[in-house]
């Protein structure tokens, strides 16, 4: 029975002993058979590392260029003569007031708005400006600044409605109502807007006479309220102060409403320190005041000219 086992060990495993082997100088490596996506697959990574080797090597050099700059050292052909500076044009060294021009002591330049696009054939430069107890749109520039130009040797020149216009010397000085602030502008003085005889003299443009309106056309103070001092007159209409009491001072604007809506004043909204009404072709503008001593701190009533007088928006 035991030789029977053995005989069955020996048909299904066999003796590695009693395989015959060749000798260990003959052996040879089997030739590997490696199939083609295999051999895709290695050349793509191949590929892949060389592309990524030369992207950095872009990057660092990029680096090394912008941290290290080195100037071109000139050809001998090339001309070593400097470049020719660019002269700044008379606009952009502009100075920083007027041209032989002080505002009043109560009056301060706000800001340098931009200039007008597209820009004029005449450098000119601009400023904005605000005066104390001045109302918001100042209707009454021209005239709060008139009298500086006339003490400062300016002489007046035509101008349009809700303007002004001045000429000292090579320059001429134009102040026009705005909004916010009213402006002024400078430039070379024009002949076609401040002609003159062989001299360069020109008369003086006489300032039209009106007949000041003690009160506001079409509207009457509340009970309590009253018009302090004469109004201030000019070309863009009228302006008044008025006194309501130190406590309805506080809101000139809540104070007058119950009067304008019982005399059929329509409100066309209020903004920063004002309030705006109108009734048919008429407008008054009521302005906060600044709350000071009488008569600069009082609240002030403005009626515009129907030359210069816009719709509610």
């Amino acid at each position: 029975m035991a030789d029977k086992d053995k005989d069955l060990t020996h048909l299904f495993v066999r003796d590695l002993d009693d395989i015959p082997l060749p000798s260990r100088d003959r052996w040879r490596p089997a030739p590997r058979k490696e199939s083609q996506l295999m051999k895709s697959s290695r050349y793509v990574l191949y590929a892949g590392a060389i592309a990524a080797v030369l992207v950095v090597a872009l990057i660092a050099s990029f680096q090394l260029r912008d941290s290290n700059p080195v100037a071109a050292s000139p050809s001998p052909s090339a001309s070593t003569s400097p470049a020719p500076t660019a002269t700044a044009s008379p606009t952009a060294s502009a100075a920083a007031t007027p041209i032989g021009f002080v505002l009043p002591a109560d009056c301060s330049y706000v800001r340098r708005p931009l200039p007008p696009t597209p820009a004029p054939a005449t450098p000119v430069t601009f400023w904005e400006f605000t005066c104390a107890g001045a109302a918001t749109p100042d209707l009454m520039a021209v005239q709060r600044i008139a009298p500086a130009f006339a003490a400062q040797g300016w002489t007046p020149c035509p101008s349009n409605p809700g303007s002004g216009l001045w000429w000292k010397g090579a320059v001429q000085t134009m102040v026009g109502q705005g909004s916010p602030y009213p402006g002024l502008s400078q430039l070379a003085r024009q002949s076609q807007d401040c002609p003159g005889d062989a001299t360069g003299a020109i008369t003086p443009v006489p300032t039209p006479t009106q007949t000041p309106s003690p009160t506001a056309v079409g509207f009457t103070l509340p009970s309590g309220c009253s018009y302090v001092g004469p109004p201030v007159v000019g070309t863009g209409g009228s302006q008044w102060q008025f006194d309501c009491g130190s406590a309805l001072n506080n809101n000139a604007r809540g104070t007058l409403a119950p009067a304008f809506a019982a005399q059929s004043w329509i409100s066309c909204g209020v903004g920063l320190g004002s309030g705006t009404w109108m009734k048919g072709d008429l407008r008054l503008i009521v302005t906060e005041g600044s709350g000071g001593p009488a008569p600069a701190g009082l609240p002030t009533l403005t009626q515009p000219a129907p030359s210069v007088h816009t719709a509610c928006g």
